[in-house]
């Protein structure tokens, strides 16, 4: 979307669609600018710019399908920004706080980079400036990037140094600078091929000719026409009447849509992430495996379970034929400690319940606070990759991330007769993906070295098998993961 706003009595517009232009020698840029629109996406557009850099290369945007009008006569906030840096600089800054929307937009001196200059929600925004980030560390290009005391949360923005700290060269790396895009153009006036002009339709000087013409027509009809035209009037007012009512309607719909789906995400994420600790339900897994030993009155630990849905840990017991332990025996010594056992008609096998801890659960995340899937990659995947590596007979396996399955109800949909129209699935743009990890390993003191100490990991369940001294015991941990949407 774009955003018009005013900067010393200039009108200056972010979120502009660029186009690359070929440059030919005898073709117009503007008439290049009109013919590429189309393919990106832009019908029919009207307004746009053409602005020349010193090496004479062309670049060009048009203003976008939706947006305000007053950006069709407004200066570009991002060639503005370019012709006025001196490195490669990316601006962080938020625009409208009521919607929580953020302008990016990365420039080189003379250049805007095309996948830029978005005005987006704060989660989209995040995953567009670490993208930037990201590419420019692949590049080993160095940005200087404007931000204000309030920036999105971004783990590639966070990590960079600000640059009032640095006391060498700050070219030689990126940082970050407290700067808005007002403070940082301050006095300096914008050139004027930076201003958004109309490429195509009738002049503006036409269409008041043609107004003017109209006019004097309808003054020389006379009476006749004039008594029509006010029946035409009122006809007009009554059809805009109409159509006003049909678009609130409209809107009101979709604005309980998007309140809808958001909260059906929040619910979501609620269910997948406020859950307990998984430190602390490895070490609960660890202490309930300590209040037994290899034998529990003569019957020997197969092994212990822990799931974070029971409150319980469950000891599965296995007797030896020959042994002369009993099931009387087993059950005192299980009551004398106040738990319960239950026992196979056999008598060979016995399942036992002991109270267990996994801690409170923990807050809920938000969309915006989720890593983004290629971060999860990077960072996570590293950790779990050496875990694998230094720890021996340690396996880790990981699946790809897929879409949350989350469903609301439709405002248009929910009197539908049958229950299942009535809900709707979200799309997959709009929620979060998840994915399942599996450890298995030997030696049970290597479990609260796992690294799944962060929030948007959560662990389902535990299995601990003791095996014969000196093999280590085995242990095998189920775990999910989120991360941010596709």
């Amino acid at each position: 979307m774009s955003q018009v706003f005013v900067h010393k009595r200039h009108r200056v517009v972010a979120g502009l669609k660029w186009i690359p232009l070929p440059g030919n020698e005898n073709t117009n840029p503007r008439q290049e600018l009109k013919d590429g629109a189309a393919s990106y996406g832009v019908d029919s557009a009207t307004h746009g710019l053409v602005f020349r850099t010193q090496d004479g290369r062309s670049h060009g945007a048009v203003v976008p399908n939706g947006a305000p009008a007053s950006a069709n006569d407004a200066y570009s906030g991002a060639a503005w920004l370019a012709q006025l840096v001196q490195e490669p600089t990316l601006l962080v800054q938020r625009l409208a706080h009521r919607d929580n929307r953020w302008w990016v937009v990365a420039v080189r001196p003379g250049a805007v980079d095309p996948a830029t200059d978005s005005v987006l929600p704060e989660g989209q925004a995040v995953e567009k400036i670490n993208r930037v980030l990201f590419d420019a560390t692949q590049d080993r290009e160095f940005f200087r990037v404007l931000v204000g005391d309030d920036a999105p949360e971004s783990p590639y923005l966070d990590a960079l140094p600000w640059e009032e700290d640095l006391d060498t060269s700050a070219a030689l790396q990126s940082r970050r600078k407290r700067s808005t895009f007002q403070e940082f153009v301050a006095d300096e006036s914008p050139a004027r091929d930076v201003r958004v002009r109309q490429i195509a339709g009738i002049p503006r000087w036409m269409i008041f000719a043609i107004i003017l013409v109209a006019l004097a027509v309808a003054a020389a009809i006379g009476a006749t026409l004039w008594i029509r035209k006010e029946k035409a009037a009122r006809e007009l007012e009554d059809l805009q009447r109409e159509l006003a009512e049909s678009q609130l309607l409209q809107q009101q719909i979709v604005d309980l849509r998007g309140v809808r789906i958001s909260q059906a995400v929040g619910k979501a994420l609620s269910e997948d992430t406020s859950t307990p600790p998984p430190m602390r339900v490895l070490q609960g897994c660890l202490d309930a495996y300590s209040k037994v030993s290899e034998m529990v009155a003569g019957w020997a630990v197969a092994k212990v379970e822990c799931a974070t849905s029971n409150p319980n840990a469950r000891v599965t017991l296995q007797r030896d034929p020959m042994s002369l332990s009993t099931n009387a025996g087993l059950a005192a010594w299980v009551e004398d400690r106040g738990w319960s056992v239950s026992v196979d008609p056999a008598g060979t096998q016995a399942t036992m319940s002991l109270p267990a801890a996994w801690g409170d659960p923990r807050q809920a995340r938000k969309p915006a606070q989720l890593p983004s899937s290629e971060g999860f990659v990077l960072r996570d995947g590293s950790y779990l990759q050496r875990l694998q590596a230094m720890t021996v007979g340690t396996q880790v396996q990981i699946t790809a991330p897929s879409a949350r399955a989350i469903t609301y109800l439709d405002p248009e949909k929910e009197n539908a007769e049958a229950v299942n129209e009535r809900y709707q699935p979200v799309p997959a743009e709009l929620g979060y993906q998840t994915g399942r990890i599996m450890i298995t390993g030997r030696g049970v003191w290597t479990m609260p070295r796992l690294p799944l100490d962060a929030p948007h990991y959560s662990i389902g369940s535990v299995v601990i098998q003791p095996e014969p001294l000196g093999q280590g015991d085995k242990f095998n941990v189920e775990a999910t993961y989120v991360v941010g949407n596709l």
